[in-house]
């Protein structure tokens, strides 16, 4: 980049591959700060799409790279933009945004710094999908979303609830019982007729401890189950 000055910079620097990726693209996805901050220096467009509808705050939050996401928040990165209908990105449905890509990984701290810089909670993608419901399995992210408002009855095309997935998706118990003290619903039936409290007595058939959990919240609020 020595080797150019002034407009020069600034259009070399936002060449971009075959794929749509730019350079700041890049350096988000593998976590280069010193990179990033170089290209922003140089006038790198912070909220161009690659041809997957990718940002690089996008490829920063999938990644969990947190100093980047940060970096890229502080210099107008847009927690607003989705990946757009009719494309379909590698590791996510259109309407995909950087906290769901966040939330798919388990990436709370990423997740803190997008909901901080006001990021939709309740965003869904084209198959309703929400962070929440991507987040299910890690318990620190279903806390995290839970506290920032996050839906716990809001239904995905499949009518699946965050509830619905967490019995799906999580290694352990925490996150369904999360769920459970903030009113998400039992006996909601998803496309298939099956309720989470269906599903968790199939997949958790040897889990004694996780239909105990659903049994003790159905005595205390019985509401919750009708």
């Amino acid at each position: 980049m020595c080797l150019f000055k002034g407009q020069k910079v600034q259009s070399v620097v936002n060449l971009a591959d075959k794929e749509g990726k730019t350079s700041l693209m890049e350096a988000a996805k593998m976590g280069h700060l010193d990179c990033l901050k170089a290209l922003i220096e140089f006038g790198c467009t912070v909220n161009k799409r690659c041809r997957e509808g990718f940002t690089a705050l996008m490829y920063a939050s999938e990644g969990g790279h947190l100093s980047c996401v940060q970096f890229l928040l502080n210099n107008g990165a847009r927690t607003d933009v989705a990946v757009p209908p009719g494309l379909q990105a590698h590791s996510c449905a259109p309407g995909c945004s950087s906290l769901m890509l966040a939330a798919d990984e388990g990436h709370s701290d990423c997740l803190e710094a997008l909901l901080a810089a006001e990021a939709d909670v309740n965003h869904a993608d084209e198959s309703g999908r929400t962070a929440l419901m991507l987040g299910s399995k890690c318990e620190n992210s279903v806390q995290l979303l839970l506290l920032h408002g996050a839906s716990v009855n809001a239904t995905d095309k499949w009518s699946s609830t965050a509830l619905h997935w967490a019995v799906n998706k999580s290694r352990n118990n925490k996150s369904v019982l999360l769920l459970l003290q903030k009113g998400s619903s039992v006996n909601h039936k998803d496309s298939w007729g099956s309720t989470p409290l269906i599903k968790v007595n199939c997949k958790f058939s040897q889990n004694t401890k996780c239909k105990c959990n659903f049994a003790s919240r159905r005595r205390k609020n019985p509401s919750n189950f009708e």
